[in-house]
């Protein structure tokens, strides 16, 4: 039987701001024309599953080692993730992908500082 490693929050984080970093740079990748449609749709569908997977997460630490105010901010980013993934998807726009990418790369890097301050 094997074994299952708890991961660390520090280590959590990490894998999280990676997972965050990959979406962001899939959605790059891909052009908005028709052709690309079904492979955004894809990746936004992902994209949104990596943010409830790290809210659920934040919000299920009993004791979270980032702030309160991290943790609250990650929720409305979240929110506001909801609302451009819609958008994107429905129309896909220049706009609102090139958001979702900066949210992604922005929370990636904030759980990469705070991560490094947090004994």
């Amino acid at each position: 039987m094997v074994s299952v490693r708890q991961l660390s929050a520090d280590t959590l984080r990490h894998r999280e701001a990676e997972f965050l970093m990959a979406s962001a740079s899939r959605l790059v990748s891909i052009k908005s024309d028709r052709n690309t449609q079904p492979q955004l749709s894809d990746a936004l569908t992902d994209n949104l599953h990596i943010w409830n997977l790290i809210v659920d997460n934040l919000m299920s630490e009993p004791d979270c080692p980032f702030s309160t105010s991290l943790c609250l901010q990650t929720a409305a980013l979240a929110a506001t993730v909801l609302r451009y993934t819609h958008d994107a998807m429905h129309q896909p726009a220049p706009t609102a992908v090139h958001l979702l990418v900066t949210l992604n790369r922005e929370l990636a890097a904030a759980f990469c500082t705070e991560s490094t301050f947090v004994t």
